[in-house]
């Protein structure tokens, strides 16, 4: 029963976020910078690699997606590249963080392409994109609106943190668990909006 519980979709995976942890590893950056971050958050990305068959599934699985697609990886994806893959998620959870906190180092973010942005546009980005750095760099720059579709029913305890780091952020998440003909409606009505 557990191997089935684990196989299953991504986005029906309850979410495991432990909040002290991740607090811990927020203030552990804040004091010791990005290294010390790194070296620390290594063997959390091990830990839950190993205790979750489920998580080492839906990364290989993915992976070996954009291989064929691709061929980003140049070979098969193996454990290494799951585990890389997980890093790689756990270090964007910390850049949410910091672009929420505004303590992001916006300088080393390099932007290429803002002028396509027009009202009614459409980015896609995946768990490995920061939308919450999107947002706060389109208030900086350019009072760009943004509102963000996403599924968040597996995120809603780190989605709290987010919220406390600042209770005035006015990022427009919207829930798209699926899409229906309400959904197209109400984004019809955001575009009208500007």
């Amino acid at each position: 029963m557990s191997g089935a519980r684990e196989n299953r979709h991504w986005a029906h995976i309850g979410e495991s976020t432990f909040l002290f942890g991740i607090a811990t590893l927020y203030w552990v950056h804040r004091l010791l910078g990005r290294r010390c971050f790194t070296f620390v958050l290594r063997p959390v990305v091990l830990f839950y690699w190993l205790a979750r068959p489920g998580l080492r599934a839906n990364s290989l699985q993915y992976l070996q997606r954009i291989e064929a697609a691709t061929g980003a990886l140049g070979h098969t994806a193996d454990w290494r590249d799951g585990c890389r893959h997980v890093t790689l998620f756990a270090e964007t959870m910390l850049d949410k963080l910091l672009a929420v906190s505004g303590r992001y180092h916006f300088k080393s973010v390099k932007m290429i392409g803002r002028e396509a942005l027009r009202p009614g546009c459409l980015i896609v980005t995946a768990h490995l994109g920061c939308l919450e750095l999107c947002r706060t760099m389109g208030d900086r720059f350019g009072g760009k609106k943004l509102n963000i579709l996403v599924h968040t029913r597996h995120a809603e305890k780190f989605n709290s943190i987010l919220k406390r780091l600042n209770p005035n952020n006015a990022m427009r998440l919207i829930e798209v668990s699926e899409i229906n003909p309400m959904t197209m409606v109400m984004l019809a009505e955001k575009i009208d909006e500007g």
